[in-house]
């Protein structure tokens, strides 16, 4: 979908299998790529909604600023870390895909990834774009980068319609 620099978008998820406590990241890949979603990230630790039904389809959206980036095949990932599946928290998120949990004792080894491809018709070339802060200094939950933990808010009390102005 076509978006203009400097847009709010609201994003749109939908758990299909419950995972207590498994935040979500939104982030922005490099044009024409399969990648560098690590270093272009939109909002980090969206906290799992914890209050919703085990047995039913979960939906969840939260908005995100899109930078004022000129991008014509640009992707944004969701990406969910299954952080219920581990008893050694907090993990570590690897991208590459190369490191598993036989590598490494710290790897968030289980997570999903949905990816959507966008077009952006702002003014930094997508190449040119600096992305290292993207995430809102007022967003309410955090980790060190690439760490995650057992994230979860009760969305049902509206506390997750943050916006970035």
């Amino acid at each position: 979908r076509q978006t203009s620099g400097q847009y709010q978008r609201r994003v749109h998820g939908e758990e299909t299998v419950y995972h207590t406590g498994a935040p979500y990241r939104i982030a922005l890949g490099i044009e024409n790529e399969d990648g560098g979603f690590d270093e272009c990230v939109l909002l980090d630790h969206i906290p799992h909604n914890d209050e919703g039904s085990v047995f039913s389809n979960q939906h969840h959206e939260v908005t995100v600023q899109i930078p004022n980036v000129n991008c014509d095949r640009c992707t944004l990932q969701l990406l969910q870390v299954m952080t219920d599946k581990l008893d050694n928290l907090p993990c570590h998120y690897y991208a590459d895909h190369t490191r598993g949990s036989d590598l490494y004792d710290d790897a968030c080894y289980s997570n999903y990834h949905s990816c959507a491809n966008v077009e952006v018709n702002g003014v930094t070339p997508r190449s040119e774009l600096n992305c290292s802060n993207l995430q809102p200094s007022d967003w309410p939950f955090s980790y060190p980068p690439l760490e995650y933990g057992n994230e979860a808010d009760n969305w049902n009390l509206g506390r997750l319609c943050y916006t970035r102005a």
